[in-house]
């Protein structure tokens, strides 16, 4: 007979059936959520282990390859399309390389051939045609045996006797003209110097020495240019008619950077630098620059009031071949710094800031203790560049012979390394200036190659003028007055305005009571303005 089981059985085993589905559940779940932990774990580990592995890439230098662009890398399904793309790719870098190195195999073939330049950017309507750039001509020096001329002006003796010296007496001129014999071709300067604002006039004599540039071009086939020494603040204060008369006569403006030399004894009773007065020395000393002039075979140097009335290229020339000329002056002293040529060496600049530097000027010795002679005490601008100017290239002193040997002319022993020698010209004829010497019954005005003072109507007819007073044997027209610069050329299509240049001026109201707001300069001008330019 079986037995029945209990309630209470059924139950437990039923309850027991269910524990267990809930246990397996929850194992299931807790698995499943161990597992994704691990799986963020591992995707954030391994995305922050490969970030690193990049980044030591980029450091590196090495960049990131495909798996299909690796060299024999296997078949990866799905890169097909990858492959492709890369393919083209490769392909447009290959073509693109082809292009490049046809185009620089290109420009090595137009390397070699020349090229027109690239045409010049138009400019405004309104803009005045851009002055042409200075540029040097040169022309080759050529110096052969020539014979001696029959006719020169010291053979004839139409000039001044004795009225040359070699730094210690007074004695007979040089020849400059038998000098010059031979000489052809070369490349000239004509030199001024001015210190201080420009006004108007200004360069008075320009044509003077255009027609001597004419001369040495078509006579001799040399070539000349006209140079205006000036320093650099003097310089930015051109104004629009100086700019202008640069441009019409091709004047090469060079900025120096002293007027006296470095460290140069000045009165200082009387003067200091910056003084506008009081010493001729930054007005003389400053033309020393002309010395260091190396880009011409010879430059003559002429004060502003000298008019070229002959041909008088031969002291050019002479030049040329190694010589300093100058002359003495009107009114007793040994040098007149109113005119000297030379050709142009650095070490002969050199020598003169050397010897500027190391030596003082005295009334009783002059400068370096080198005396006056042939002069028997101070001369008139023995203080200025006629004494120092004397004493560098006449005077065999001490103190000459150091500045000499400290430039490299002279080596210790004395022996000349440049061949330079110094000589004077006849004044009456290459430098004339107010002498009784010249002005005697048997001198005659039309002798005359340079002019130098008066600058006035002459006084008496003892004394040469200027070519518009002249009343010697000169038969050549008047000198007209100095005309006004050519306006500048207008580009084309700018007919509908017309460029001016207008100088106003300075408007210095020195020590006035006014406030600013009078400071006010009226101005009036034909046409209607359009543009206003502060000069700087």
């Amino acid at each position: 007979m079986r037995a029945k089981k209990k309630p209470n059985q059924e139950g437990s085993a039923l309850r027991q059936m269910l524990v267990l589905v809930l246990v397996l559940l929850g194992g299931f779940f807790v698995g499943a959520w161990y597992q994704s932990q691990l799986t963020l774990f591992a995707d954030v580990g391994a995305a922050q282990l490969f970030g690193n592995m990049q980044a030591d890439d980029a450091r590196s230098g090495f960049r990131a390859v495909h798996p299909a662009a690796a060299p024999h890398a296997p078949e990866v399904p799905g890169t097909a399309p990858e492959r492709e793309e890369l393919e083209e790719r490769e392909a447009q870098e290959a073509e693109e390389a082809q292009e490049a190195q046809e185009a620089q195999e290109a420009q090595k073939i137009q390397a070699t051939d020349p090229q027109p330049p690239p045409p010049a950017p138009l400019a405004p309507a309104w803009a005045p045609a851009p002055a042409p750039a200075w540029k040097l001509r040169r022309s080759p020096l050529k110096i052969v045996p020539a014979p001696e001329p029959a006719h020169t002006a010291l053979k004839l003796g139409v000039g001044c006797r004795h009225c040359c010296n070699d730094g210690l007496v007074n004695g007979p001129c040089f020849d400059v003209e038998t000098c010059a014999a031979g000489v052809s071709g070369g490349t000239y300067a004509f030199v001024y110097a001015h210190v201080g604002n420009p006004g108007w006039p200004w360069l008075t004599f320009l044509d003077s020495l255009t027609a001597q540039i004419r001369l040495l071009e078509q006579s001799y086939g040399a070539t000349a240019d006209i140079v205006v020494l000036m320093p650099p603040e003097n310089a930015r204060e051109l104004g629009c008619k100086q700019r202008r008369l640069m441009e019409r006569y091709k004047i090469r403006v060079v900025e120096v950077p002293w007027t006296i030399p470095p460290g140069s004894w000045y009165p200082a009773a009387y003067w200091w630098p910056g003084k506008a007065d009081g010493w001729c020395g930054p007005q003389d000393l400053m033309r020393l620059h002309a010395l260091g002039l190396t880009d011409y075979d010879a430059v003559v140097f002429y004060d502003q009031d000298v008019e070229l009335q002959k041909d008088m290229t031969a002291i050019l020339r002479c030049a040329a071949k190694g010589h300093f000329l100058s002359a003495s002056g009107g009114v007793g002293e040994p040098f007149n710094v109113g005119f000297f040529a030379l050709r142009p060496d650095q070490r002969l600049l050199r020598a003169a800031e050397f010897f500027g530097g190391n030596v003082s000027f005295s009334v009783e010795s002059g400068w370096g203790n080198c005396a006056f002679l042939p002069s028997g005490s101070k001369f008139v601008g023995a203080e200025c560049g006629q004494g120092f100017f004397h004493t560098l290239f006449y005077k065999d002193c001490k103190e000459v012979r150091k500045a000499l040997v400290a430039a490299g002319l002279r080596d210790e022993d004395g022996k000349a390394r440049l061949p330079l020698t110094a000589a004077m010209v006849d004044r009456c004829i290459w430098n004339y200036q107010n002498d009784g010497d010249c002005g005697n019954p048997k001198f005659n005005c039309s002798v005359i190659r340079v002019h130098h003072k008066p600058t006035h109507k002459p006084e008496n007819d003892r004394l040469c003028g200027k070519l518009k007073h002249h009343k010697g044997g000169w038969t050549g027209e008047k000198s007209a007055p100095f005309p006004e610069p050519e306006p500048i050329k207008m580009q084309k299509g700018s007919s509908s305005c017309e460029n001016k240049c207008l100088d106003v001026g300075n408007n210095c109201v020195c020590n006035s009571p006014q406030p600013p707001p009078h400071h006010i300069k009226n101005v009036t001008v034909s046409g209607h303005p359009v543009h206003c330019q502060e000069r700087r």
